[in-house]
């Protein structure tokens, strides 16, 4: 076989991937053949005329692979590839002519890949590569030498890639110790992503992992540059060439395919639409005068100052030479990657030369930090943002609280912008502006995903608390939390349009933060119910039959929210403060109850009773009588301590001020003398007896009696029930509908059986 025919280049390169694209095989046969080739794991493609049948069949899976493996690459741009899977390479060693057939043979001006490809079809599928790696390093040197006639002054690298495979740590470091680089299938998935978007440009990405470190030939990189100081850290400014400043550079994208050394990543995947933008802008004339900030790996800066009679005076910047790394993966764009990536394969790549900011050996934290102060601190960031912000810096944190942060902020974000979620356009991501429709804020879809038991709780990185979705992976948790969220979203967009289109000042409930949240909620409560009354698996059952499941029981809800006039809607959504959102979820949970019994998640019973405003009349009534107990103790007790002029002289200033400014409203308004002492709450009171030297002096050893037990209590323990009584009698005269909570009236019944009322 002529090594350099099965080589494919241009038009040839095209047509070969267009074939490696294909997972099936196709043939047509007559009909007669058709159930013999069902037999042999053939499927029918379609009918054809004259008796005839298109058959397809997939390809085994570690052609597939393969073929993945090779498609990646050429999507990366790369130039030379080999035509098919029958390639092979003649070669001489120790006197012996022998082969080898390579699975994937990738070359451009620059590099050459050979790549091993092993694919399992079981994931996580453990096997011990020894032989194999070992047999690379055995032909590598007599195979590369045969290239070289092909590809001379190229650098050679061995790739062993896998797929569906678990290999062993000894493996692994047998790897790195036969300079043999790794790629498994998220390394792929990356690289398809990466090219993807930026196309051959991805190359240089590529290009920083394979050899990183590894000096780049025939490239000059001196520059002009001042050398500054800024938040006590050293830094260099400077101009360059684009070209050159990406083959240096790397992007610490948050991807699990990055190499662990330069982990954790910060950085999104570049967007394609961006690029191209810029792209278009900079071939038309356009530039960036704002500097690209990076960071140099670098023991130290090669700066060589200009003499002294050149150097500014007064001034701490001194001007020079500074030589750049000649290096690959030296240089970590910390921000400007769009801008960077956006001259490649322009007109201005190796013409233009673009301002630089570059400080040198910054730890991944630091880094971290100055990204975030680049896209938090210069201005006030709302919270949304910051929620957005933590889907990309924590995904690959070391703890696993912040990966569930991480995930909880990319799920909300993404039901907002993926274009299949129903809330696609209704949340308010990044720094987008709030309209009549987009009202719902990340940090309500966050915390319901955390509130509602979807994950896991974590303690030192050990799981102490199982949930629903949660797999140890929050890939895998992604997937499921959103594949089952937007179609049980979609279910009641289908079943109620009407009122999923709601805007918010048209009384719209499902589409608005505590709706949003309450939905969430009240989901997890369906599938929790199926898991404890039905032993269903949740987290391995199928999508199909949970949403199937969940659209029974959310029905009921859909058609009494479609039912509501507008103060029925009010009371769902007009609630403030902290309990909003829980009363808007235990409504949605009782209203299922009543139409499903067995429906009865925790908690729910004990608010529906602290929720019925059966204590309500009881607790005013008895409230009323501790108020005037409490009230006559401290004006006897005072009376008697500093005689008739005891307000003045036992009541502190600011309490005393605002019952006589009371007292004299309340007498403009009704007429008649009012006496001021009768205006007293039960929290006045509180301070008044924990005043000064009232407490030690004259009611301790009351309120130690109320208690009962013999020991010796600070004030606060002692009065706190005060404030508490006092809470619940402000929210009875404030809130419409407020109910007195089991545990309040219980509260008000103790203290009123203790003052023996």
């Amino acid at each position: 076989m002529e090594l350099s025919s099965e080589i494919v280049s241009g038009k040839e390169l095209e047509k070969a991937n267009r074939e490696r694209k294909r997972d099936y095989i196709f043939e047509n046969i007559v009909e007669e053949a058709r159930d013999r080739y069902i037999e042999e794991g053939w499927e029918v493609d379609r009918e054809l005329a004259n008796r005839k049948v298109k058959m397809k069949k997939l390809k085994p899976a570690d052609e597939i692979f393969e073929n993945r493996v090779w498609t990646m690459l050429y999507k990366l741009g790369f130039t030379h590839m080999n035509r098919d899977n029958k390639f092979k390479i003649e070669y001489k060693q120790n006197g012996k002519q022998s082969s080898k057939q390579i699975d994937v043979l990738t070359a451009d001006s620059e590099i050459v890949l050979l790549i091993e490809c092993k694919c399992a079809n079981k994931p996580r599928t453990r096997q011990n590569f020894k032989t194999d790696i070992e047999a690379i390093s055995g032909y590598r040197k007599a195979v590369f030498n045969e290239l070289n006639e092909i590809f001379p002054n190229h650098k050679k690298v061995c790739v062993f890639a896998t797929n569906n495979y678990e290999i062993t740590e000894t493996n692994k470091d047998l790897l790195e110790n036969q300079n043999i680089r790794y790629f498994n299938e998220s390394t792929v998935e990356y690289y398809e992503s990466l090219g993807k978007a930026l196309g051959r440009t991805a190359r240089y990405q590529l290009l920083g992992n394979l050899f990183a470190g590894q000096k780049i030939s025939e490239m000059a990189t001196k520059v002009a540059a001042i050398k500054g100081k800024m938040g006590g850290r050293t830094y260099y400014s400077f101009s360059v060439e684009p070209s050159k400043l990406l083959k240096m550079s790397y992007i610490l994208h948050r991807n699990s395919a990055q190499p662990e050394e330069v982990l954790p990543t910060y950085q999104r995947l570049i967007k394609k639409s961006r690029l191209k933008d810029i792209q278009k802008f900079i071939n038309n004339g356009g530039f960036f005068p704002n500097s690209i900030i990076v960071n140099i790996n670098s023991e130290s800066a090669s700066f060589k100052p200009a003499p002294m009679k050149n150097q500014p005076e007064d001034s701490d910047s001194r001007i020079g030479i500074l030589e750049l790394p000649q290096k690959y993966r030296s240089v970590y764009v910390i921000d400007g990657q769009h801008r960077l990536y956006g001259y490649a394969d322009s007109d201005y790549e190796g013409k233009d030369t673009i301002p630089v900011v570059a400080f040198y050996d910054l730890d991944n934290k630091d880094q971290i930090k100055m990204f975030m102060d680049i896209n938090e601190k210069q201005k006030a960031v709302p919270q949304t943002l910051r929620t957005t912000l933590n889907a990309d810096l924590l995904w690959d944190a070391p703890d696993m609280g912040d990966r569930q942060k991480a995930l909880r902020s990319r799920i909300a974000q993404e039901l907002g912008e993926l274009k299949k979620s129903p809330l696609y356009n209704r949340v308010i991501v990044g720094e987008n502006a709030k309209g009549p429709k987009r009202t719902i804020t990340l940090p309500f879809i966050d915390k319901a995903i955390d509130k509602a038991g979807y994950l896991g709780k974590y303690k030192d990185n050990a799981m102490i608390e199982n949930g629903l979705f949660e797999y140890g992976d929050i890939d895998t948790s992604y997937k499921r939390i959103i594949d089952y969220l937007v179609q049980s979203f979609s279910y009641i967009e289908e079943i109620a349009p009407e009122e999923w289109d709601k805007e918010a000042k048209q009384g719209a409930i499902f589409t608005v933060n505590v709706g949003v949240y309450a939905l969430i909620c009240v989901c997890a409560d369906i599938l929790r119910h199926l898991q404890d009354t039905q032993d269903v698996d949740v987290r391995n059952a199928e999508m199909e039959e949970l949403v199937e499941t969940t659209e029974f029981f959310l029905l009921p809800l859909v058609d009494y929210i479609k039912e509501l006039d507008q103060e029925g809607r009010n009371a769902f959504t007009k609630k403030y403060g902290g309990n909003a959102t829980k009363e808007c979820w235990f409504k949605f949970r009782q209203i299922i109850h009543d139409a499903h019994s067995d429906f009865d998640p925790e908690g729910l019973s004990d608010w529906v009773r602290d929720n019925s405003m059966q204590y309500n009349d009881e607790f005013r009534n008895k409230l009323y009588a501790i108020e005037n107990r409490i009230a006559d103790q401290i004006s006897n007790t005072l009376e008697k301590e500093y005689g008739e002029d005891w307000m003045r002289l036992g009541v502190e200033r600011n309490v005393f001020t605002t019952l006589n400014n009371r007292a004299t409203d309340r007498q403009y308004n009704t007429g008649g003398e009012l006496d001021p002492w009768r205006e007293v709450t039960l929290e006045e009171c509180r301070k008044i007896v924990t005043w000064s030297r009232n407490w030690r002096n004259l009611f301790k050893p009351f309120f130690e009696s109320l208690v009962g037990d013999g020991k010796s209590h600070n004030k606060k323990d002692l009065t706190e029930w005060m404030t508490e009584l006092n809470r619940v009698q402000k929210q009875l005269k404030t809130i419409k509908d407020y109910s007195v909570s089991y545990d309040d009236y219980i509260l008000v019944c103790d203290y009123y059986d203790k003052l023996d009322l």
